[in-house]
């Protein structure tokens, strides 16, 4: 079973290789980008993504996104502090409920509501991580994305429609 897993890892890395493979194709590409005076660096989707994977807020610092970071990193840590002390507060009143013999009905409504809490700032940690990741492969993706006031300027087509009745 394992190796299965390591060839589809293998074949995953191997394909993502070969499909950036420069065939020649853009040679149009490759001119208008040298005709034109502007040029543009460019944020790799991919680093940024990996980047947040390993540590939250990093691929926000490398989009530049300066701001994003502390915002990760708050929601991380407002939600993993709160996932902690909950897990602790739910061992507690585990101990204690089956300390009691199983009879304090208070205690078995404390741990389940204590566990519940933990499970849920749980998955509220997980949807930070993955929007993290999200927004840092999307940022890198619309690094170059054009927004300029002149876009507005543009010829546009202007329909009328009467009516009588």
């Amino acid at each position: 079973m394992n190796l299965i897993k390591i060839f589809i890892l293998i074949f995953c890395f191997v394909d993502a290789t070969f499909s950036q493979v420069d065939n020649g194709e853009n040679i149009l590409l490759e001119k208008k980008i040298i005709s034109d005076t502007t040029i543009y660096s460019t944020k790799s989707p991919t680093f940024a993504m990996l980047a947040s994977a390993a540590i939250p807020g990093f691929g926000q610092i490398y989009n530049e996104s300066w701001w994003k970071a502390p915002v990760v990193w708050g929601f991380t840590f407002y939600f993993g502090k709160i996932v902690t002390d909950q897990n602790k507060e739910y061992k507690y009143w585990k101990t204690e409920y089956e300390n009691s013999n199983q009879k304090n009905q208070l205690y078995r409504y404390n741990r389940d509501f204590f566990h519940d809490q933990r499970d849920q700032f749980a998955w509220y940690l997980a949807v930070t991580y993955i929007l993290n990741i999200v927004d840092a492969y999307v940022d890198a993706s619309l690094y170059n994305f054009e927004v300029s006031p002149e876009l507005n300027k543009s010829n546009q087509l202007q329909l009328s429609l009467k009516l009588k009745f």
